[in-house]
Order: C-alpha cells, then structure tokens, then sequence
C-alpha cells in the first residue's frame, strides 16, 4: 500500500486502521480520494518506515500516529513512551528541531513537545486510542459494541458499566477494559465499532493528523 500511496498515515495496530478512516469519512475527507493509507506498523517501531518514506527514501508525505503510553519510571516520575518514540521518528527523518526536542524531553516540557512533533507529522495520544476515545464520551457505543458481538456474559456485565462511568478509569478498569478489546479482537471490535463514530467526538490528536496530510496533499 505504500508503494502505491500519495501518502501514508502510519499507526502502531488493527484499532487505527479502522478507525481513522471512519473518522476522515466523518470529517469529510474520505482518504481513498486524497490517495491516503493507513498502514500499520504492528508495534511501535515506527523508524524502518520513517526512513523508507523519508526524503531519502521513496519521499513521500506522511504523518505518525501513536499511543501516549504513559508509565512510573524507576524514580517515581511519570513519563511517556509515546514522547519518547516521537523523538526517534523526528531524529530518523532528520528534522532539525531534534536536538531542542532532546533538550524540552530532559525538562519533562510535555505541552512544548507536543506542539513540536505535531509540527513534524507525529501525533501522540493521551492514552490508548481506546481510553481516549472513551474518554471523549464513546461509553455507551463500547457497550453496545461488546453486546452485538456477543461478548461473554461477564465481558457484558463489565461492559454494561461503560455506560455510566465517567472519565477517566482508573487503571485496573483500563486493563481489563483493553484486555477484554483483545479477548473479542482488536481488529473485529473496531471493525463493528467503526460504524457509531461521529465527527464532534475525537480526540483532538486524531483530528488533527487526518487535517495535516490532507492539507499537505492538496498543496
């Protein structure tokens, strides 16, 4: 697909290839008619095909969309892996900011780094893009989603409390909550989940990424 792309929106799993095109569709920039593919990198290493699109490869317009996947570091600080991975792809595709973004990843200035890989096509989550699409209000559409694919009867009664919980779940309810996604399968629940998305509720970093290539590709 990417051989064959006018560009590429690069994403770590099954979820994103579903979804981010329903999204655009939601939009209004269906992908197909800009010539844009998501392609999963299935995982996080996100490098190989940086280089591969880059300038000094097939030099094609591409953005990054990834997960915050923020953790307790040894020391007790709160980090983001997903920042972390930002700064790779940015050095892998030789954008000159990279040294500064070294610098403000040093200083934990998450907000200063955010605003610069955005501008350098990589686009880091909150969370998961299931606990953030949740967190935008998707509650009752996750439910639904688990009782149309027959989930097991204890998935359901789990589920059934999506539609009242509030943002943000704590942690266990998260590790169940994408533990049971998995259980049914990644790919199968977006696929269904696909159909209930709507253009008001998305997260923002999703919003934005499908903007940015469009926009570059009708230049």
């Amino acid at each position: 697909e990417i051989l064959f792309a006018q560009g590429v929106i690069l994403v770590e799993g099954t979820s994103e290839m579903f979804l981010l095109p329903a999204f655009a569709l939601r939009f209004g920039t269906p992908l197909d008619e800009h010539g844009i593919s998501v392609c999963s990198v299935h995982g996080t290493d996100f490098v190989p095909y940086v280089k591969l699109l880059g300038s000094n490869g097939l030099n094609l317009p591409f953005v990054v969309v990834t997960d915050g996947d923020w953790y307790q570091s040894a020391g007790d600080e709160t980090l983001s892996r997903g920042f972390r991975r930002a700064l790779e792809i940015s050095k892998a595709a030789g954008y000159p900011d990279y040294p500064t973004l070294e610098k403000l990843y040093k200083s934990r200035k998450w907000i200063d780094i955010k605003k610069m890989v955005m501008q350098n096509g990589v686009f880091v989550g909150d969370r998961t893009l299931e606990i953030d699409l949740f967190n935008v209000g998707y509650g009752p559409e996750f439910a639904s989603t688990f009782e149309e694919l027959q989930a097991p009867s204890a998935m359901l009664i789990r589920a059934k409390k999506l539609v009242e919980m509030q943002p943000p779940m704590d942690y266990e309810t998260e590790v169940q909550f994408l533990s049971d996604i998995s259980k049914v399968g990644k790919g199968r629940f977006a696929q269904r989940f696909a159909s209930k998305l709507d253009n008001k509720r998305c997260p923002d970093y999703i919003r934005s990424s499908v903007t940015q290539i469009a926009r570059v590709l009708s230049q």
